[in-house]
């Protein structure tokens, strides 16, 4: 009830979103808004808590918001394109919501061609979940590091990569990228993303080649990391894979229970 800086509160807000805190990050991010904090991108951080809370109704109309006042005030292009990207993840929880996904991303790069490579990535994710793994990986061709890039580049084209890899049956390289992105979690001062996500891609490229043992092992590890993040999202993905882990290995109850536990938490 104390008038706050907002300027204070939209630091927090960021640091919160940072360290994985989703709780604390969606409660100031609110706090922020009303102390005055640029609207727009304090409910992007809103809605990208929401979303990994798993309320996932919640957080696309507070990304709606987000994109209505970006449209009413805005301030980078830079933050145009999260707001899409962001939207569009959310999106893909609804049905047919992989198709309106892309329709926001298009629309984005439309508006400003300049998003089309840092959107290249979520548009890959969306038209992979759409059974498309050739145009998946088309579709990053335009984000392909060339040779000044950095590490954090590379870990994040490796990261998008390895899925459309291993769906068209390009085991090697699908595993190289994987692991790739793995050990830039691991080594990487700053990573650009938690190790929790770049498990969940190796798991699940290991899964596809059989590797099973290996994948359950970082499923297991991975699921920790995403229950100690409250991490919704991430903790069912994991118990799905551990389901896929056992059913592999022929223990059928034990894959029951791992399904049951998705189906429930879901």
């Amino acid at each position: 009830g104390v008038e706050s800086d907002p300027t204070i509160l939209f630091r927090a807000t960021h640091l919160a979103a940072l360290g994985g805190d989703h709780p604390r990050a969606e409660h100031l991010a609110v706090a922020a808004i009303d102390a005055g904090a640029p609207p727009a991108e304090m409910l992007l951080l809103q809605g990208q808590a929401v979303w990994t809370l798993g309320r996932i109704s919640e957080a696309i109309a507070i990304l709606e918001r987000a994109a209505m006042e970006d449209e009413e005030h805005p301030t980078t292009v830079k933050l145009t394109g999260q707001i899409a990207a962001a939207r569009a993840s959310a999106l893909a929880g609804e049905t047919d919501g992989n198709t309106r996904g892309l329709e926001v991303i298009d629309r984005a790069i439309e508006r400003h061609p300049e998003l089309s490579v840092t959107l290249a990535f979520p548009k890959s994710v969306l038209l992979l979940k759409l059974e498309n793994a050739a145009l998946s990986e088309l579709a990053l061709q335009v984000a392909t590091p060339g040779p000044d890039a950095d590490d954090a580049d590379r870990a994040k084209f490796d990261l998008a990569q390895a899925p459309p890899l291993s769906a068209l049956g390009r085991v090697d390289e699908s595993l190289d990228a994987a692991r790739a992105a793995v050990a830039h979690s691991v080594e990487s001062l700053q990573p650009i993303f938690p190790l929790r996500r770049a498990q969940m891609v190796l798991e699940t490229v290991l899964i596809q080649v059989g590797a099973l043992e290996e994948a359950r092992e970082i499923a297991a590890r991975s699921l920790e990391a995403c229950i100690e993040r409250d991490d919704e999202l991430g903790t069912r993905y994991n118990e799905l894979m551990l389901g896929q882990c056992y059913l592999g290995m022929g223990q059928l109850d034990t894959a029951g229970r791992w399904f049951s536990d998705v189906i429930s938490g879901s």
